[in-house]
């Protein structure tokens, strides 16, 4: 599809403004990506989409809390997402029918969660949704988990009682909506009942309706030496009345840490000309469904517009980061195509440098009622090798060259010849944190990209331990039309981040 045009126009206006400039954001990092595309990367390179594929499936376990598989199992569960891949670049009609052998095929961990009854046709709805492709997966993932979750299945299409109120389609045209409105929700968007308090509609300017259920998820374990699980189908239409919920077995992971969402998502941006996202088992998706309409206070924070909104940027940072693995892979881009970011680099980093400094000013003074002989220092280089200015080595500490290295690792991509590097250097008793914020180029040869990201180690007398721990979600990206003012923010909350973790971290570690 065309971002260019439909990253715009495709957000409705009921999203919070942090939704509509990060989906920005990407449609500007998947444009570049897909002039790449052009000049000699291919996104179905068979041990890309393998490696990946693999990747996925050992951060789904550990985000759900399970152990690694033994290889056999991992080799077939890698074959099954491989063959996803298989069918996206196929074209294969996304039909109820396609969705109900996908739901039964796709691996399940134990015990599994059974499928609904109309299950295929509740997401072969959602995946039709004419919106930008992140708020379709996003909707598609929920859709799916409160399905599995044993929420009231929705009426089927010819049991919807009278038309009423016009929707636009992508054409301007009015189309029907199903009746039963129920007044305005959260941030103007209007929230309809369409099957009791367990679903409802979502109304949302400039898209229509998407359904939402609103189910409650529940706890789980699983046994990687058994055979894979596979999923019973629930209730058919003769055994159990409409909108009955199908049994739930006791036990094992909730809906939305199980595979078929990650699949299901991973499909609908597949077919919208994206890679699948990556996983981080450290950033979970929203578990609880929407309130019941008429819920106030604490409970609208996770309202259906808040809880999709929330899975939307979850996903805008998996997608981001798998864009940047593969931003990463060659390309024989001729020279009027290859961008330069260095000068915006360089206006990064000087931001993030004078940013550290003023932060550390006052951090000294607090620290020093600590420890009276607490030593604090901001250094800067541009040098991909070799000590930051001020920052002495501490034994046990890599150098900033691995360190560098290992910051890009976790964040999926492969560095570039150039950086930029702010170190923040604290001695606090016995403890020495040394805090690396990195500003580096994506891909070698670099593609224009930039990743803001960071190291922290602790050296204390028990060893040097990583005090951030963080993901492939934990960065900002940045493309050459960005322009550093209008990026700064985020930027800066990251740099906040990373520096208050850090310094917390040796705090409660310090012996003082």
């Amino acid at each position: 599809m065309d971002t260019r045009r439909r990253g715009r126009t495709l957000v409705p206006d009921g999203f919070p403004e942090a939704v509509h400039r990060r989906l920005a954001g990407l449609d500007r990092l998947r444009e570049l990506w897909a002039e790449r595309r052009r000049h000699g990367i291919s996104s179905a390179d068979p041990a890309a989409v393998r490696d990946g594929a693999r990747r996925r499936i050992e951060e789904l376990r550990a985000l759900a809390g399970l152990p690694p598989l033994p290889p056999d199992r991992l080799r077939a569960e890698e074959d099954a997402l491989v063959a996803l891949a298989d069918d996206s670049r196929a074209g294969v009609r996304l039909n109820a029918d396609y969705f109900d052998t996908l739901v039964r095929a796709v691996p399940d961990f134990s015990p599994p969660l059974p499928a609904p009854e109309r299950v295929g046709a509740l997401l072969a709805e959602a995946a039709a949704i004419e919106t930008h492709p992140l708020i379709r997966a996003a909707h598609l993932f929920l859709t799916c988990a409160d399905a599995l979750n044993g929420a009231p299945a929705p009426p089927p299409p010819h049991a919807v009682g009278p038309l009423a109120g016009p929707r636009r389609g992508r054409d301007g045209a009015d189309t029907p909506l199903p009746a039963g409105a129920a007044g305005p929700g959260p941030d103007g968007a209007a929230y309809r009942g369409a099957a009791g308090a367990a679903s409802g509609v979502l109304t949302l300017p400039g898209v229509g309706d998407i359904p939402v259920s609103t189910a409650a998820a529940a706890p789980a374990a699983d046994d990687p030496a058994a055979p894979p699980a596979v999923r019973s189908p629930g209730p058919g239409v003769g055994t159990a009345p409409a909108g009955a919920p199908a049994a739930r077995p006791a036990g094992g992971p909730p809906a939305h840490l199980r595979p078929l969402p990650w699949v299901l998502a991973s499909l609908s941006l597949m077919r919208s000309d994206l890679p699948p996202p990556a996983i981080d088992r450290r950033a979970a998706p929203p578990p609880a469904a929407a309130p019941a309409p008429g819920a106030s206070g604490a409970d609208r924070a996770h309202g259906p517009v808040e809880r999709l909104s929330a899975m939307v940027l979850l996903l805008a940072d998996l997608e981001t980061a798998a864009l940047r693995a593969e931003l990463s892979r060659p390309a024989r881009l001729p020279g009027a195509l290859r961008p330069d970011s260095t000068c915006l680099g360089r206006a990064v980093h000087r931001r993030v440098v004078n940013h550290l400094r003023l932060r550390c000013d006052s951090l000294r003074m607090v620290l020093r009622e600590l420890d009276p002989a607490a030593r604090t220092s901001v250094g800067s280089s541009a040098e991909p090798e070799g000590p930051a200015p001020g920052s002495p080595g501490v034994p046990g500490v890599p150098p900033p060259a691995e360190r560098r290295a290992a910051a890009a690792r976790r964040a999926l991509f492969t560095p570039g010849p150039n950086e930029w590097r702010a170190s923040v250097d604290v001695d606090l008793a016995d403890g020495a944190l040394r805090l690396l914020v990195l500003v580096q180029e994506v891909g070698d040869p670099a593609s224009g990209v930039l990743a803001v990201t960071a190291d922290g180690r602790l050296a204390t007398g028990e060893g040097v331990v990583d005090v951030l721990d963080l993901g492939c979600a934990d960065c900002v990206t940045l493309v050459p039309a960005d322009a550093a003012d209008d990026r700064w923010p985020e930027v800066e909350a990251f740099a906040d981040d990373v520096l208050s973790r850090a310094v917390g971290h040796l705090t409660r570690a310090a012996r003082y």
